[in-house]
Formats: C-alpha cells, structure tokens, sequence
C-alpha cells in the first residue's frame, strides 16, 4: 500500500534534501543532479499545491499562504539557477540559498503536516496520498519533458 500523504511529504522532503546536499558538494554531473533535484522539487510543490494545500486552506489560511510564497521563491531560485552555468560560484551561492529556504519551509510545513494529521482520517490521509503522488508524477513528467 502507498504511504499516506503526510508520510510521502516526509520522505519526499529528506529525499530533496539530501539530492540538495550531493548537488552542492560535487561538481561533476551537477548539471544531471540539478535537472533532478528540480524536477523532484518541482513535482513535489505541485503535489502539495493540489492536494494538500487545496484541502488545509480553510483550516490554515495563513500558513498555506506562507507555504505558497515559499514554493513562489524556490521557483524564482530555479530561474536565476537555470540562467547560469553551475560552475560558477554565483550559482553555489543561489543553490545555497535554495537549500536555506527548503529548510525553512519543511521546518514550517511541519505544523501543517501536524495538523494535516489531526483533521484529516485515516482512510482520507490515504486517498489524499494516492492524489499526491499523481499530481507529482504528471508534473515530474511534465518537467522532464517525458509524456505519460
């Protein structure tokens, strides 16, 4: 069985983690790692912004306005990253700040993952999961250039 949604935000937020941490530690291949991290990154957001956020917006206005403005930055950091070659120190310096910020956000998305928990029953925390996992998936696929 698929994990529930607040278990997949979970593993997707430690895995875009540590594909941050690989990305900014080697240089070679960083233009394959970062096309992935993006796309991960990408899909992830979309996922949230469907489900999750759509059905938390009401409980938790603020935050998800929050979370939002959070995933509106990562995608301005994407720009400025795409618009320059990653053996630049310019670029380290973005893709920094782009980890900096996805900490701050999964720190402050925890609260709504909490609270996700607490309204939600078990049978929606699945079902919300399966629809995490395909609006991730489409836009990953979307991203990659890759067609279902």
């Amino acid at each position: 069985m698929m994990p529930h949604i607040v278990e997949s935000i979970r593993e997707d937020h430690v895995r875009v983690l540590h594909l941050l941490d690989i990305l900014e530690q080697t240089g070679e291949g960083r233009e394959e790692r970062y096309a992935t991290v993006k796309h991960e990154l990408q899909g992830h957001m979309h996922g949230e912004e469907a489900t999750l956020y759509r059905r938390m917006e009401r409980v938790m206005q603020d935050e998800i306005e929050q979370s939002v403005r959070d995933h509106t930055g990562f995608r301005e950091i994407f720009g400025r990253l795409d618009r320059m070659p990653p053996d630049r120190d310019a670029w380290l310096v973005h893709l920094r700040e782009l980890q900096r910020r996805v900490w701050e956000h999964i720190e402050h998305e925890e609260t709504v993952l909490e609270e996700a928990l607490s309204v939600m029953d078990t049978p929606e925390l699945y079902e919300m999961g399966d629809y995490f996992q395909q609006a991730k998936r489409a836009m990953i696929q979307m991203a990659s250039g890759r067609h279902p």
